[in-house]
């Protein structure tokens, strides 16, 4: 095999070359091979991607709305024959099949001046590529029968492995390759999509990832403003929506969403608008955004207190993520009047913390007090503030 050890060595020399996806199933995911292929762009390269997966809806959605088209095949290589015969002369050309043999026979019928093989040129066209990179494959012979019927992808041509997405980034850290501004600004934008700089406690290294790219040229202010302020007007109405089904219980500050509040909106948006809106005051230590989903719920977690009560650790329970100040957990199969029993509890269990809530219609974890003024319609009808 021709496997090299350095990305940035196999682009350089390359024209066309093949990106072999393995599975994608994160927004992360996308956005680090978004910063690749703006680098590739960048570098004037041609390139097709190629999977063997299947994507989630979710997943087909985000990159349609990037312009990321993968491809489940790739056009076979074109072998052309090319005869001179300005100087011999050819009267005719036929084929014919031997299926026994499994051959191709060509036969070239020239005319009176004769006919010499020095004047016939074989080149290969179609799919050819001079590079492969795969992302999320280790191993390229796991692609049989694909591996078997392309080898020239991997024994002739030079490919590199990128174990995950998210290597990706790590590559792009450790160079010193110099990057056309644009490309950088994605780079970067992309980056910061994961880290929870201003509603999280990121860690120090993503940090330095992020002040690296920036000392490089990077735009902070273009890539705050692509994260935390480029939101769909509809975002105001869930945002108001968040407001008025604030609640408080003690160190305890909390609002939720049911489903009909979220339809036209995406998961991501949802999820990625810096901190909790509510969350302003240092004297509640915990914050929750509780969003009612199809099977589910989905609990945005942030702490005011690290130290003391941490984020990823309440999501941790529930397979979240994040980091101690801010962490995202899915409540699978969880309705909302079930969080008095399957969600409040663990609060108690880690940090001794009750939230004292009351059951009321549908949003069953009404706390005591109420920051909005209460409305009776369908949904509140009879609550009222408490003192």
């Amino acid at each position: 095999m021709s496997e090299v050890n350095n990305l940035f060595q196999l682009v350089k020399p390359a024209q066309n070359l093949l990106l072999v996806l393995g599975d994608l199933t994160f927004t992360r995911d996308i956005d680090a091979l978004s910063a690749l292929l703006a680098y590739l762009k960048s570098e004037n390269k041609s390139f097709e991607l190629l999977t063997f997966s299947e994507f989630s809806h979710e997943i087909d959605d985000k990159l349609k709305s990037r312009n990321i088209v993968i491809k489940n095949e790739i056009k076979p290589t074109e072998y052309t024959v090319t005869i001179d015969y300005g100087s011999s002369g050819v009267e005719k050309v036929v084929y014919d099949t031997d299926k026994e043999a499994g051959k191709l026979v060509f036969k070239i019928l020239p005319s009176k001046s004769g006919f010499s093989f020095d004047k016939i040129e074989f080149t290969e066209g179609g799919g050819k590529f001079d590079a492969t990179i795969l992302i999320g494959i280790t191993n390229p012979k796991t692609l049989q029968p694909f591996y078997d019927e392309n080898e020239y992808l991997f024994k002739e041509n030079p490919f590199f492995s990128i174990a995950t997405y998210e290597d990706i980034f790590s590559l792009f850290m450790d160079s010193e390759i110099e990057w056309q501004p644009q490309a950088l600004d994605t780079l970067l934008q992309n980056y910061l999509n994961g880290v929870n700089l201003i509603e999280g406690q990121p860690d120090s290294q993503a940090i330095k990832n992020v002040m690296t790219l920036v000392d490089r040229g990077g735009s902070i202010s273009d890539a705050l403003k692509a994260k935390y302020y480029s939101h769909s007007p509809e975002y105001i109405d869930l945002v108001r929506q968040i407001f008025a089904n604030v609640r408080i219980s003690g160190y305890v500050i909390y609002s939720v969403l049911e489903k009909e509040n979220l339809i036209g909106l995406d998961l991501d948006e949802i999820s990625g608008y810096g901190r909790i809106p509510f969350n302003l005051a240092s004297s509640y230590k915990l914050a929750f955004l509780f969003y009612e989903l199809q099977d589910g719920i989905r609990v945005i977690v942030e702490s005011n207190d690290p130290k003391s009560y941490s984020a990823s650790t309440i999501a941790g329970v529930f397979s979240g993520s994040g980091d101690a100040g801010h962490s995202v957990c899915d409540l699978n199969d969880v309705k909302l009047e079930e969080l008095n029993k399957r969600f409040w509890p663990i609060l108690k269990d880690l940090y001794s913390i009750e939230v004292d809530v009351v059951a009321d219609s549908k949003n069953v974890d009404n706390s005591a007090r109420v920051l909005t003024k209460a409305r009776r319609n369908s949904k509140n009808k009879g609550l009222k503030d408490s003192k």
